[in-house]
């Protein structure tokens, strides 16, 4: 994370989605943060010193920090519908129209805070059918079961709000009531109701950096907080973040962006007022 985040800051930077650097990637850095170091040792000792602190803050991955993101599609792990492309930054569903998983790559392990945002490119069809959150990994997702109705899983519908946990017992999260695009006269609806969509990012903080290893899952939409999905995530185990997709022609990108700095609700607003064209 820390390392992922100084490359962002020199630029020239390798590919940003990268789960682990390489060797070449490392030494790259080391080379580029010495040439740094000499170059503002020539402007001034001041100067020196603020760029030495500052590489190390930025180098730092303890705390609340959380950088930007270094997941990826795993392409080990999922179900054959999805591909998995663009330097496994992007998850497309090939065909199909029932609920299927990918999963991301590192695990969230215990004792660590991860935060990853998605862009919603594609929604194939009217309403937009998708699940992001968490799961052990366990379920059968290369047989075709979907996270949204897996027994270990934490997963946010885009389509209802609602947040499916337990084998599919579902809670509604989201703010608001109904599903966009609204029935003709329903249009007002659209003013409380927050349903991610095409052209809408959706972030996903798993915090697990308390001393039990529990933590929790926070969600955003367009960076606007929601609130907590799960309170008390598993301690013991490592956690997938996960994406659910369904119909034929959904396309998820992951993104290069650090957490909101907030985590406190902001109320129930849409931020993308216009239902997005389809």
């Amino acid at each position: 994370g820390g390392s992922q985040k100084f490359v962002q800051c020199v630029g020239d930077l390798p590919p940003p989605m990268l789960s682990a650097l390489d060797e070449r990637s490392c030494a790259w850095m080391c080379n580029r943060a010495g040439r740094m170091v000499s170059g503002a040792a020539r402007s001034g000792p001041s100067k020196a010193f603020a760029l030495v602190v500052a590489l190390t803050w930025v180098g730092s991955v303890g705390g609340s920090t959380s950088s930007a993101s270094v997941f990826s599609f795993d392409m080990g792990k999922r179900h054959e519908s999805i591909s998995v492309l663009d330097k496994c930054t992007v998850a497309f569903k090939d065909f199909g129209d029932d609920y299927q998983s990918v999963l991301l790559k590192p695990a969230v392990s215990p004792g660590s805070s991860s935060y990853v945002e998605f862009l919603i490119e594609d929604q194939a069809e009217a309403q937009c059918f998708m699940g992001f959150g968490v799961c052990k990994g366990t379920h059968e997702f290369k047989e075709g079961r979907s996270a949204m109705a897996a027994d270990d899983a934490w997963m946010l519908s885009t389509q209802s709000g609602k947040v499916y946990s337990n084998g599919g017992q579902d809670t509604q999260f989201l703010p608001g009531v109904g599903t966009i695009p609204f029935q003709p006269g329903d249009e007002p609806l659209a003013r409380t109701s927050v349903r991610p969509r095409e052209g809408d990012r959706v972030g996903l903080l798993v915090d697990r950096s308390d001393a039990s290893g529990s933590g929790h899952l926070s969600v955003f939409v367009n960076g606007a907080p929601m609130g907590k999905i799960s309170a008390t995530l598993p301690s013991a185990c490592p956690i997938y973040i996960t994406c659910d997709l369904t119909d034929e022609g959904q396309k998820v990108r992951i993104l290069p962006v650090a957490a909101p700095s907030s985590l406190a609700p902001t109320g129930n607003h849409h931020p993308h007022p216009s239902p997005a064209p389809h």
